[in-house]
């Protein structure tokens, strides 16, 4: 339950970013945005396909 919790957070993290202003992301450059947004595809698509990842320090891994 709580790896679930979490994903659902980080879901909905990423697309909660997919709809901030250019501007506003510009204002944190060294903020990795776009690999948010691609985790929180990889964690939807997860869901779906029933493909299992593990999470380590920043880094997406198939399991």
């Amino acid at each position: 339950m709580v790896y679930d919790a979490c994903r659902v957070r980080m879901i909905e993290i990423g697309e909660s970013v997919q709809h901030l202003s250019p501007e506003l992301l510009a204002n944190a450059p060294a903020t990795p945005w776009r690999e948010i947004v691609r985790l929180r595809d990889r964690l939807v698509l997860v869901h779906f396909a029933g493909t299992w990842w593990r999470i380590e320090a920043g880094y997406v891994y198939s399991m």
